[in-house]
């Protein structure tokens, strides 16, 4: 998938540092807006290159992260973890882990990574995708809605506070 000089593709095990990376830069600079004081000052690199490392390394699990890459850089991220239940209308996939670096938020990087997380769900025919947004994250909460994804259920998730779960069923993504 590609945007002018973006490519959306899996990331592998060279990946793991600049994930990490990532994601540690958008909990600590974009979560600052909305998250909890407490919860981002406990933020450690060390954890997220751990995490990840595992996470890309685990060739036993159906999941997946897509990066996108501007020039070779990688300036989003998506996870995608399967199956992670089974509903009353069959299995469903966990979307999570949708970082964009923080000051390219709202340059279509987002919808890259959603319509590559769609391709890939689709391809293994999950009936249902699952993601959690925090409510203070209007920001994110207003980008899936719009994508066309419904809030399902609201519940007291810590350390990160009140989560909307949302669903997404088939046709998959706009």
């Amino acid at each position: 998938m590609s945007n002018s000089n973006i490519t959306v593709t899996p990331a592998v095990e060279s990946d793991i540092e600049a994930v990490a990376t990532l994601q540690f830069r958008s909990h600590t600079i974009s979560f600052a807006e909305f998250a909890r004081p407490e919860w981002v000052a406990t933020r450690q690199i060390g954890e997220y290159l751990e995490k990840w490392a595992e996470y890309i390394r685990d060739e036993e699990k159906d999941q997946t992260v897509f990066v996108a890459r501007e020039n070779g850089i990688i300036i989003g991220m998506v996870s995608v973890d399967g199956p992670t239940g089974e509903g009353e209308f069959g299995t469903y996939a966990h979307l999570n882990g949708m970082h964009v670096e923080p000051d390219r938020r709202g340059g279509g990087i987002g919808r890259l990574l959603m319509a590559a997380a769609a391709d890939h769900i689709k391809s293994r025919d999950y009936q249902h995708t699952m993601l959690g947004c925090l409510e203070s994250n209007t920001y994110a909460r207003k980008f899936y809605e719009k994508s066309g994804w419904r809030a399902v259920r609201f519940s007291n998730e810590e350390p990160y506070g009140w989560t909307y779960i949302y669903q997404y069923d088939p046709p998959y993504f706009v």
